[in-house]
């Protein structure tokens, strides 16, 4: 098992990178998105009332860390920035992907699932 997450890229007509964490391939709001093929709006309103339904438990979410560097505008010099990006597992996706009906949502669960045997 994988204690730690990595970057895993992928050879996916949709999505070209996943994080791989507890042996599971992690997405952010904009991979489900794209996968869904809903809007940002519609994706908030489904998390929320497959919470609210009690269907999602904390150990299918998680969020991360990622450091990232900017340059101000006016200075030469670089400052670290933290941004919390929340992921969500392959199980958020498939609870995601019977709420939108979705054909590619199903076809990206087939084709991890055989990358991963």
């Amino acid at each position: 098992m994988i204690t730690e997450y990595e970057r895993k890229i992928c050879d996916h007509p949709i999505i070209k990178e996943v994080l791989l964490w507890h042996d599971d391939a992690w997405l952010d709001g904009t991979q489900l998105e794209a996968i869904l093929r809903i809007n940002r709006h519609k994706l908030k309103r489904l998390l929320q009332q497959i919470d609210a339904q009690g269907e999602i438990s904390f150990e299918h979410s998680e969020v991360f860390s990622v450091v990232r560097q900017r340059c101000k505008k006016d200075k030469q010099t670089k400052s670290d920035w933290i941004y919390q990006i929340r992921y969500y597992d392959t199980t958020i996706l498939r609870l995601l992907a019977e709420y939108c009906e979705t054909e590619s949502a199903l076809n990206f669960l087939r084709w991890w699932r055989e990358q991963s045997i």
